[in-house]
């Protein structure tokens, strides 16, 4: 077994971790014993020691000096208040307990929690001398622990201000290049409008024009139309992120369904596709908004027909439980894969299937309706057997509001 260093190399080795001197405390009742401790510390280099006879004298002594350790002796019957008394005092003071050995019940005099070593007398000054310098490194050591906690949490404090301040910052740009860009696109409205205008004015007088032209015409149109889906796309997509507001009010789901299989007849009909619908005979009320969930069923509809060919179907089905309603939009298009149903609602994600039409991507759609279902506090999923067996998207919300928090509602009574 390894001696201990010689106490002098201790003492050097952490002379640089404490105060110097250390002042010490020493509660003795014996006068005998007071006076050998105060002759072997008399020349200590870094302990400085003072003697009272009972635990009160060290409360006493501690309102007069400063002490880093105090040693209080176990059996006096006051100690354990006396301790108390002493951390809630000076809790940067270190207590080290005594304890008579041959009566060791005195230690049930100290609190545990307050006293940082327990030691048995009689001590020989030398042990009582190793104990102090311990202690006192404790101390030293909880001090610079206390210093570090303070450092870190102003650091973290001026660091979390310091975010905040660059937050807003941020905040503020980015709200200002939104601002910059929902009005850039809206302003693009108005120049596309006119150039549909003339381009639908030429294609009525298509007669007059050469075949050429009459091909570039077509095309401008095709453009235009693409360039419009753009852009109320995007301006969806950026209120949808940006600002979503809700606007809640009773939605009577056949005739809104209805409605939107009225609104793509002419479009279905001229891919030759049969819309049909299923709905039960009796249907809840929901409570949701309905321009935003026309939207989000337009959308899916819109998809159905784009990607279907000629003498294909689309199915709206629509399927209520208890508390939720499921809208069904099945389609005999061209199917997904795995990878196409894993980022369909990824904005600007193109998936595997073509237009069968010529009709026009955004990329944006489906990535709207997943937005309008989540302010909903709903869902929307897609599934599909695969390449050439067409696909079915199913939007589902609650049918009493279970809205999204971030969501700003407004509730409109039936009138």
């Amino acid at each position: 077994m390894e001696q201990a260093p010689p106490i002098e190399q201790q003492q050097a080795a952490i002379q640089p971790s404490y105060h110097i001197p250390i002042a010490t405390l020493i509660v003795e009742p014996d006068p005998l014993v007071c006076e050998a401790l105060a002759m072997h510390f008399r020349t200590h280099p870094h302990i400085g020691i003072a003697t009272t006879a009972t635990a009160a004298g060290a409360l006493s002594a501690l309102t007069r000096s400063v002490y880093d350790i105090v040693v209080l002796d176990g059996s006096q019957e006051d100690a354990a208040e006396v301790a108390t008394s002493i951390h809630e005092r000076y809790p940067s003071t270190v207590i080290i307990g005594l304890v008579p050995l041959a009566t060791p019940n005195a230690l049930e005099h100290l609190p545990v929690s307050i006293v940082s070593l327990v030691l048995t007398k009689p001590i020989p000054p030398a042990l009582l001398e190793r104990a102090i310098l311990h202690a006192a490194l404790y101390r030293s050591l909880q001090e610079q622990l206390s210093s570090l906690k303070e450092q870190h949490q102003q650091l973290t404090s001026d660091a979390l201000a310091q975010l905040q301040q660059e937050y807003k910052h941020l905040k503020r740009a980015h709200q200002e290049q939104q601002d910059r860009f929902r009005i850039a696109i809206h302003d693009l409205q108005n120049p596309l409008a006119n150039l549909a205008t003339l381009c639908k004015e030429l294609q009525q007088r298509q007669h007059e024009l050469l075949p050429m032209a009459r091909e570039a015409v077509e095309l401008g149109l095709q453009s235009i139309e693409m360039m419009q889906t753009l852009i109320e796309d995007l301006l969806n997509t950026t209120q949808l992120d940006n600002d979503p507001r809700l606007s809640i009010a009773p939605v009577d789901v056949a005739s809104f369904v209805r409605n939107t299989a009225r609104r793509f007849a002419y479009r279905a009909d001229k891919k030759n596709i049969w819309i049909n619908l299923l709905l039960p005979s009796e249907l809840p009320v929901v409570y949701a908004d309905e321009h935003q969930l026309s939207k989000a069923l337009d959308n899916l509809v819109s998809n159905a027909i784009k990607y279907t060919p000629s003498g294909g179907s689309v199915t709206i089905q629509v399927e209520p439980t208890s508390d939720r309603i499921r809208f069904h939009v099945r389609d005999t298009g061209q199917g997904m894969t795995p990878d196409d149903i894993a980022q369909a609602f990824t904005p600007f994600r193109r998936l595997s299937a073509v237009p069968t039409g010529g009709e026009p991507s955004t990329g944006l759609g489906l990535y709207i309706v997943r937005r309008i279902a989540e302010l909903h506090g709903g869902t929307v999923t897609a599934t599909s057997e695969g390449k050439g067996k067409g696909s079915t998207f199913t939007l589902e919300i609650p049918i009493a509001p279970g809205l999204s928090t971030s969501v700003i509602v407004s509730e409109q009574c039936p009138s």
